[in-house]
């Protein structure tokens, strides 16, 4: 549920309206007193991937932080990935699902963003010799499937499906905790919910992202910070881009 709060947590200082969270019914409680701001997906039982809620009233997905690799978690984001043609941001456990059947890259609507740390990226298109190759195997990914690869990292890189890429250059080493990237995945589908345009939402999100790290590095160090403060932080970083 940590994941889930985190994620819903970068959502909320997006921009975006609202929210609702699919959840096990165990976790209502958690989500209900750690994020009032955002409505519940009711469902019976502890299985988050026990039901397909309907699609048709949501702008955007973002799908990953805390579902797990279950048998069902597996079957029901076959189904999802079948079923619905939504804008989509997909990180953590989903992406590590996709790794087992790489065969769903070709279901997924074009302007997909995935948002894999190295690990991740790793299981997704296997081992690289140098930075060089890692970069040229995320351009491939992208310009095969037609959709933005975000590497997260120091610098993180954005491949586009244009064939370019984008270099980030917020960001510090004290970002390389649990939980930063479900704060990224909720900013991003975030900002994709409010109408920008998926290469548009990876550079502002990401950019964004490692400017409220920076900010709670110096407020805080990059030793003590911890991923909710890019939560807290994420304001001032609005403020210092929206001053120009």
């Amino acid at each position: 549920m940590g994941a889930a709060v985190l994620c819903a947590g970068g959502f909320l200082r997006s921009g975006g309206g609202l929210l609702s969270l699919l959840v096990p019914e165990d976790g209502i409680n958690i989500v209900q007193q750690t994020v009032p701001e955002a409505m519940i997906v009711n469902k019976q039982g502890n299985d988050p991937a026990g039901f397909l809620p309907d699609m048709d009233s949501f702008t955007v997905i973002g799908l990953g932080p805390g579902i797990g690799t279950g048998h069902s978690t597996i079957q029901r984001l076959k189904k999802f990935f079948e079923s619905v043609q939504k804008p989509l941001v997909i990180d953590a456990d989903a992406l590590n699902i996709i790794s087992l059947h790489p065969e769903w890259l070709e279901l997924l609507p074009k302007g997909t963003i995935l948002t894999p740390h190295p690990g991740e990226f790793r299981r997704l298109v296997g081992t690289w010799n140098d930075d060089f190759q890692k970069l040229q195997l995320q351009l491939n990914l992208a310009l095969k499937y037609q959709i933005y690869v975000v590497l997260k990292g120091k610098n993180s890189s954005i491949a586009c499906p244009d064939g370019t890429t984008i270099f980030n250059p917020t960001g510090n080493a004290g970002m390389a905790k649990g939980g930063s990237g479900d704060v990224l995945t909720g900013l991003l589908t975030g900002l994709l919910a409010c109408g920008y345009t998926p290469r548009e939402t990876c550079i502002l999100g990401t950019y964004l992202h490692g400017l409220a790290g920076d900010i709670a590095a110096k407020e805080l160090s990059q030793e003590a910070m911890k991923a909710g403060d890019l939560i807290h932080f994420l304001p001032l970083a609005w403020k210092n881009i929206l001053a120009y």
